[in-house]
């Protein structure tokens, strides 16, 4: 599943990681019916999981703050969506699948999703009775039609990203009966996952489907909220689905509130005095200030807090391996032994998120606690810059994209340069807004820039930005490999862990692609995201209630919470 680019973080970052940005999300993991149920948390940071005690009532709006706009809309085949967009999404769409607890795809619209022995074939049964909020039938014809969108085999549609997600691996898509869609895959274990995908592979009613003016405005889904009004950078309101199919365990309907107002504040200062003053009944957020002004008020009692640091993204520099400096390998190697990741982390980010030591954080297969990454050395550091210029004559010196002009993003930038500066790496700084950020890393009109990706699903949803087709030592075929390195080790690992059914052999693929990026130094990890929701006392229902099986939900908030089950104490 897929993908996006955009979104603005605030005083997050990593070694180099800023503002910013990105992108995606994909799922996998193997689809299953086993479950759990059961009440309870949902494995989420217990010291500050508010209770849940008390039986959700109906009724009530709230003011629900995210971290950025997502200006450019829902078409969702075409949209680009970080995690703000998701959330809004988890209101307005269902997804086919949704993860569980256990990181395990069960059915959301579809009641299974069932392989053939080689992974190659999927057929997808649908839940009865589900309508779009234009009173249309959800039915195999307008599934087959959404995922042809999303692989480019749609004719009113024209993704992007997607198409590097399903474009060349999905075969084709069948309508069996009216409830039954078959989908011809390449071997693909991960396959379920990617019905999710981080939220973002909802399914459109035919009328958005084929709506070419206004697709991304006009939203039609099956989902428990119906689009009310937007007006771009200041609400989104959605009101409460009369007909939505989902029921709580008690039987009563979702979704439990009858309005929702999502509203982007970007600035970290803003959603903090929201959420102190009571203006925002609840929030996305993962600044770190944020967080510890947070913890300090729901230790008080003043607000409720709920973290989540599992199946976490993270916030990194990114490297151009295609130009130099940072096609020598001298030149990465000097940049991770000069900055003092931990000291970075406690200055700038309040120890609150855990330093990353790969793209895969705690709970994501192929996760190490040690990759072998380069820790801080300053005299290896120095080493590392003499050689780059024994090598090609040259200093050390590179331009620093900052894709947005959070002024928190550029202090943690301006302490990089300092530890660069300290090794004899001379850094400039260019700070543009998010928008050209994004364009110009596509473009890989950059030598480094901060960068945030990977969200905590499936590994194998990271084949989309490091897979390349063409033959190592040749230039990556891959448009969104935004690094540019074509590496034999990490291709092979990604193609067996697609194909592979065996966990374990998945798991030793998947470890090896970190071992590699550490070897390798295509980025310099910052550390994993810290996803928190401050709310007010009377707001409930945050992240835990079951799936449609009874099982209990994905503890990440990656892709945000589910609203259906968001409820306020009179």
């Amino acid at each position: 599943m897929a993908t996006s680019l955009r979104a603005r973080r605030r005083s997050t970052i990593g070694i180099g990681g800023a503002a910013l940005v990105v992108a995606l999300a994909l799922v996998a993991s193997a689809c299953s019916s086993s479950g759990s149920s059961a009440n309870g948390t949902n494995g989420n940071n217990p010291a500050t999981t508010p209770t849940t005690s008390g039986t959700a009532v109906k009724g009530g709006s709230v003011v629900w703050a995210l971290p950025a706009e997502t200006s450019a809309g829902y078409c969702l085949a075409e949209a680009q969506l970080a995690i703000s967009g998701e959330q809004v999404a988890r209101a307005i769409y269902d997804t086919l699948t949704v993860p569980n607890s256990k990181d395990e795809y069960v059915g959301m619209l579809a009641e299974s999703v069932t392989p053939n022995a080689t992974n190659t074939q999927w057929t997808i049964k649908l839940r009865p009775n589900i309508k779009f909020s234009d009173g249309t039938a959800l039915d195999a014809t307008v599934v087959k039609n959404n995922l042809d969108a999303y692989r480019g085999a749609y004719p009113n549609r024209a993704p992007l990203l997607f198409k590097f997600v399903f474009g060349a691996y999905v075969k084709s898509t069948t309508v069996v009966d009216p409830m039954t869609v078959q989908v011809d895959t390449v071997p693909w274990t991960a396959f379920p996952a990617y019905l999710y995908g981080a939220a973002r592979v909802g399914m459109m009613g035919q009328a958005q489907l084929d709506d070419k003016n206004n697709c991304a405005k006009h939203l039609v889904g099956t989902g428990p909220f119906i689009e009310k009004s937007w007006k771009v950078n200041d609400a989104f309101i959605a009101t409460r689905n009369p007909n939505y199919w989902r029921k709580d365990a008690n039987g009563v309907q979702l979704p439990y509130l009858d309005q929702i107002t999502f509203k982007p504040i970007v600035d970290s200062s803003t959603m903090l005095n929201g959420i102190q003053s009571g203006n925002i009944s609840l929030a996305l957020d993962d600044g770190a200030i944020n967080i510890v002004q947070y913890r300090s008020l729901a230790a008080s009692h003043k607000i409720q807090l709920t973290e989540s640091q599992k199946y976490p993204e993270l916030a990194y520099t990114l490297f151009n391996v295609t130009k130099p400096p940072f096609d020598n390998i001298n030149a990465r190697l000097a940049f991770a032994y000069a900055v003092n990741a931990p000291q970075e982390n406690k200055l700038r980010n309040k120890d609150v998120s855990p330093l990353a030591q790969g793209p895969f954080g705690p709970g994501v297969m192929g996760y190490l606690k040690d990759s072998g990454l380069p820790q801080y050395n300053p005299t290896k550091a120095k080493q590392y810059v003499a050689m780059y210029k024994q090598q090609t004559g040259k200093d050390l010196s590179f331009t620093y994209l900052s894709p947005g002009t959070d002024p928190e993003g550029l202090k943690t930038i301006d302490l990089i340069k300092t530890y660069l500066s300290q090794v004899g790496i001379k850094m400039g700084v260019q700070s543009v807004d998010e928008s050209q950020g994004i364009n110009d890393v596509i473009g890989k009109q950059f030598q480094a820039t901060a960068w945030r990706n990977h969200a905590g699903f499936d590994p194998d949803t990271e084949w989309v930005w490091w897979h390349c087709d063409s033959p190592a030592g040749q230039p990556c075929d891959n448009l969104v490999n935004f690094n540019g390195f074509n590496d034999a080790v990490i291709n092979k690992a990604l193609e067996d862990g697609r194909s592979a059914t065996d966990v374990a052999q998945r798991t030793k693929d998947y470890e090896d692609v970190n071992r590699e990026f550490a070897k390798q130094v295509y980025d310099a990890w910052g550390w994993y995201s810290d996803w928190t929701v401050p709310a007010q006392n009377n707001v409930h229902g945050i992240g835990n209630l079951p799936l449609p099986n009874g099982d209990q939900p994905f503890p990440g908030f990656t892709s945000g919470i589910d609203p259906a089950g968001v409820w306020l104490s009179k």
